[in-house]
């Protein structure tokens, strides 16, 4: 069957459908699908955090995600 056969074939039994339920839950596949598909596109602001965050890494400037979980579970006990 061609993507055309197939498209056809899913239009003519979802208009059959009576079901809500039913067309919200392929509705929320169709959405999701469409979600995946979303490009992001970053502002200027991020772009620039990016390249900054990349020049810290190169220097060796990063923190490992121990020692930050670690700060931050002292900060929670403190709190």
């Amino acid at each position: 069957m061609t993507a055309v056969e197939l498209r056809n074939y899913l239009t003519n039994r979802i208009s059959r459908i009576e079901d809500l339920d039913f067309l919200n839950a392929i509705r929320i596949i169709l959405e999701s699908r469409e979600d995946s598909e979303k490009i992001y596109n970053l502002s200027d602001f991020e772009r620039k955090k990016i390249r900054k965050s990349k020049l810290q890494f190169k220097k060796g400037l990063g923190i490992i995600n121990e020692k930050v979980f670690g700060e931050i579970g002292k900060w929670l006990k403190e709190k």
